[in-house]
């Protein structure tokens, strides 16, 4: 049998980061494979999930004194 790719899952993320002029991180673009929505049909919560999990907290650590979804510099 023929395999394609060392293992059958992918290991790896591939992140843009962007910053000011300064050097000075000012967000991130992710890619990686993985569907956003990860949590079973048995779910009866509104969730963001993996996805919006990794946003909401990526913006709380850069802006730790704001509102998510509410800063503009």
């Amino acid at each position: 049998m023929l395999f394609r790719y060392k293992y059958n899952v992918d290991k790896e993320m591939t992140q843009l980061r962007i910053e000011d002029r300064r050097g000075s991180p000012k967000g991130a673009i992710v890619w990686y494979p993985v569907h956003p929505t990860s949590m079973n049909n048995s779910n009866t919560l509104v969730s963001s999930d993996n996805a919006g999990l990794a946003s909401i907290l990526l913006e709380h650590h850069m802006n730790p004194n704001e509102l998510i979804g509410k800063v503009c510099r």
